[in-house]
């Protein structure tokens, strides 16, 4: 290479360096040049892409980005002599959580010359239906300026240099409010919010929240508007000193029944207004809140007044010990108007509501927050309650919301739920909760021996096991393998234990059952004689989220082969490596396939109503045919007309209950569906029974009926549009043992309140606590007349038969003496 190509080498070189120290001289420019052709692609493709925001948080569990933002932000803070403003840069680092309703982004930047760190904190709330900026918080760091005093440095007006600017927002900004279901934020005008003597300057805002699906590419977009938000929580309690301490976001309508003046029944749907007037009194240190709201019942459901005397109040009442705080009593006084319920028969009076509870909406005892989509119950005097959307902090209002302790009702569980617990030695946590039910078949031999032949035979026998609820648990708790030991004895007269024990680990993921021993005797009055053994090493069971996991199963039999014992596991609830004090929120794992060795539990075939209780267990299970015959007055004549439902099978009707010990309920919900474009198009109509267990029979004590009259089933009804309510007492039909199906064709009418309810080909069990119903069963008396006259033929035909063969006998016997000669 001659020198003229080095120095042609050397100024080309030359130019490629000078050229990068141009382009970089200032990073935070070319970012912002960046920033501004990302975000105009973002305008121009319909598709959206992670690398099409800034700034992206991250579930720690799923991965999925649950915040995907880009905003331009500038934080102003007030100095001696002049304001100073710093930008958030664009290659700011990005922190932050995602819960299911709060949520936090933190950036965080260093300023030139300082090793400090700067943070601007953004949380998020979820209100069920859309997201919406909650509040901010700053900790900024004052940045040295040598162009002013002869120190060369500028001080805060409060604040000295060195000590970082820490404020917080006014809470409930409901800044940026979208749609929760796939909505996204975009808006280029500037929002001004104050933080402390600070403020904070927000455009060209392009923001997706509390997302949870890995395809971010077509969200429906939300521009901005200067409409003025509702505040998430419209409902809030302060204390004697007007410091906020419970806030309240909830829809409450009532479904009351009445009685109007012609004796017939129907409903008044009351809806708890907005704004309202919100009274009361709290105390944190007592734990125990009541919040009062009262509102004019003839006002709209938006906005009340309180100028009318007759109000309407509900009132919550919450309490708090050191594990959690729930709501333990709503009470409601609903004044009878006009408006509502349409010639009351008492009209002016009011109808009082009580309605106690163990754990309604409970959250963490510090800090928490309750969730609900929605919540429904039916009080003892009929009325139903309907709160949807819930929103509930009940104590320590004034706490930071991004560190709030979430409780959501779809996945909340309490250590109470669990059967089974083991716990940590030094703090008395629960690291292991487990519910399921466990029997073990023992495979074993017996010896026979026949003394007078001297044979001895070996005969292959089995016992099954049941391991009780009562169970002695033992166990401990490490960071990455855990044991649940399961001890009970099978007799009083000696001290044996069968024991089950299940060896718990986890991996970077997961954690897991990885191998069960047991040890059981199988014959309870011998107490030297055990059968022992151990799976084989598994991986798969029992598996959940190692972070705030939780494994449910009550689809599956888990069976596992312990070298001579046979376990079948079912109803499994299961928790290991826990580390809070409240199980909430948990990642529920739910077992959707067959996996190995487990097998489907057998469902209950053959039954169109089935109620299930906790346990998963089908406690009610019915086929019947269930006609209704319903008289109603034509409008503005006299003339009475009269209509027949049937009451619906199959997917159209929706079956729910409760199950107890000694009462349970069935429902049934189904939807007439009158003609297309109607006004009563999908009202509800509900039968409910009322089953009594006397600890011998089962029987249906009583039901209770709201049948909406709708335009096209009931034409020309006086009362169209409103529910006629009809209940039955004391009617102890289909009376059976305990633990047998009643079967009759036959059928069976209840009259009430001149409706007609008629019910036939009836196969019915109530309180049942087997997995598979059983084939034993009691007939009605028709029935049982008819297997009666059955049973009579069979009867007389072998009478008959009995009856020949004597004649015969007779008549051989007879002939025989004539040839003898006698």
């Amino acid at each position: 290479m001659n020198r003229r190509q080095l120095g042609l080498l050397f100024l080309s070189t030359l130019i490629v360096i000078i050229s990068a120290f141009s382009q970089n001289i200032n990073g935070q420019e070319l970012a912002s040049r960046l920033e501004n052709k990302n975000v105009m692609n973002i305008e121009e493709r319909k598709l959206l892409t992670e690398r099409d925001f800034l700034y992206v948080v991250r579930n720690t569990i799923t991965t999925v980005p649950c915040i995907l933002a880009n905003m331009s932000i500038i934080v102003t803070i007030p100095y001696k002599k002049s304001n100073k403003s710093l930008s958030v840069p664009v290659n700011a680092i990005v922190g932050g959580h995602c819960s299911s309703v709060i949520s936090e982004m933190k950036l965080i930047w260093k300023e030139t010359n300082t090793d400090k760190e700067n943070t601007i904190k953004f949380t998020f709330i979820n209100d069920q239906e859309n997201f919406s900026l909650f509040s901010i918080g700053l900790n900024i760091y004052p940045k040295e300026d040598n162009s002013t005093n002869s120190k060369g440095k500028i001080f805060l007006e409060t604040y000295t240099l060195g000590d970082p600017f820490n404020a917080t927002s006014d809470t409930d900004l409901r800044l940026f409010v979208t749609s929760v279901t796939n909505g996204i934020y975009k808006c280029g005008k500037e929002e001004e919010v104050k933080v402390g003597n600070a403020t904070i300057k927000i455009k060209d805002v392009f923001l997706i929240e509390f997302y949870n699906n890995s395809d971010i590419s077509a969200p429906k977009g939300e521009q901005c508007s200067g409409k003025k938000q509702t505040p998430t929580f419209p409902y809030v309690l302060r204390d004697k000193n007007s410091i906020i301490c419970t806030l309240a976001k909830m829809s409450i309508s009532l479904k009351i029944p009445y009685r109007k003046n012609d004796t017939q029944y129907d409903t008044a749907i009351i809806e708890v207004p907005t704004t309202l007037n919100v009274s009361g009194t709290c105390d944190s240190s007592r734990g125990t809140s009541i919040m009062i709201l009262n509102w004019n019942p003839e006002v709209s459901k938006t906005e009340s007044t309180f100028a009318n005397e007759k109000t309407n109040t509900i009132v919550l009442h919450s309490q708090r010990d050191d594990i959690d705080s729930h709501v333990s009593v709503i009470t409601a006084n609903i004044f009878i108007d006009k408006t509502h319920f349409n010639d009351a028969q008492n009209a002016g009076e009011v109808i009082q509501m009580v309605a106690p509870f163990k754990n309604l909406f409970s959250a963490p005892a510090k800090n928490g927050i309750h969730s609900c989509p929605e919540k429904v119950f039916t009080t003892i005097g009929g009325i139903t309650v309907t709160m949807r959307n819930v929103l509930l902090v009940a104590f320590d209002a004034q706490q930071d919301f991004a560190s709030k302790q979430v409780t959501d009702c779809r996945s909340t569980y309490f250590e109470r739920d669990f059967t089974y617990v083991v716990r940590r030695n030094d703090t008395g946590i629960a690291c292991t909760l487990a519910r399921m039910s466990i029997d073990a078949t023992v495979l074993y031999q017996k010896l026979l021996l026949q003394q007078h032949r001297l044979i001895c035979y070996i005969l292959q026998n089995n016992r099954t096991l049941n391991v009780p609820s009562t169970a002695v648990v033992s166990g401990n708790c490490g960071n990455k393998s855990s044991e649940m030991t399961l001890s009970w004895s099978e007799s009083n007269k000696n001290n044996t234990m069968n024991t089950i024990t299940f060896h718990i680990g986890k991996n970077e993921t997961n954690f897991f059952v990885y191998q069960v021993a047991a040890t059981v005797y199988y014959n309870k009055d011998d107490k030297t004689t055990a059968i022992q053994g151990e799976s084989y090493n598994m991986q798969g069971l029992f598996s959940a989220s190692g972070n705030n996991g939780l494994y449910n199963c009550t689809s599956l039999i888990h069976e596992i082969k312990v070298d001579d014992i046979y376990l079948k596991i079912t109803n499994v609830t299961f928790i290991a490596f826990n580390t809070e004090r409240y199980l909430s929120s948990k990642t529920v794992t739910e077992c959707s396939t067959n996996l190995g060795g487990d097998t489907p539990i057998p469902s209950v075939t053959g039954y169109s109503y089935v109620v299930t209780n906790k346990e998963n267990v089908s406690c009610i299970a019915a086929n019947m045919s269930i006609s209704i015959k319903v008289p109603y007055t034509i409008k503005n004549t006299s003339t009475t007309n009269q209509t027949t439902l049937i009451v619906s099978i199959g997917k159209q009707v929706n079956v729910n209950g409760t199950c107890e010990n000694e009462k349970s309920i069935m429902n049934l919900i189904w939807t007439e569906n009158p003609k297309a474009n109607s006004q009563y198009e999908n009202k509800e109509n509900k039968v409910t029974f009322n089953f009594v267990n006397d600890s011998s029979n089962y029987f249906i004590r009583s039901m209770n009926l709201s049948i909406y009259l709708d335009d096209y089933n009931f034409p020309g009804a006086n009362a169209t549009g409103s529910y006629i309510n009809v209940i039955t007492e004391n009617i102890d039909i289909f009376s059976t043992p305990l633990n047998n199906v009643y079967k009759c064709s036959e059928e069976t009418s209840v009259n009430a309140q001149n409706v007609v309810i008629t019910i036939s080909k009836v196969s019915l069990i109530a309180f049942n606590k087997a997995k598979n119903i059983t084939s034993r069963s009691v007939n009605c008396a028709n029935n049982e007349s008819t297997d009666s006259n059955v049973g009579a033929i069979v009867g007389g035909i072998v009478g008959g038969i009995i009856l020949v063969g004597i004649i015969g006998y007779l008549g051989v016997t007879y002939k025989r003496n004539r040839g003898y000669g006698v």
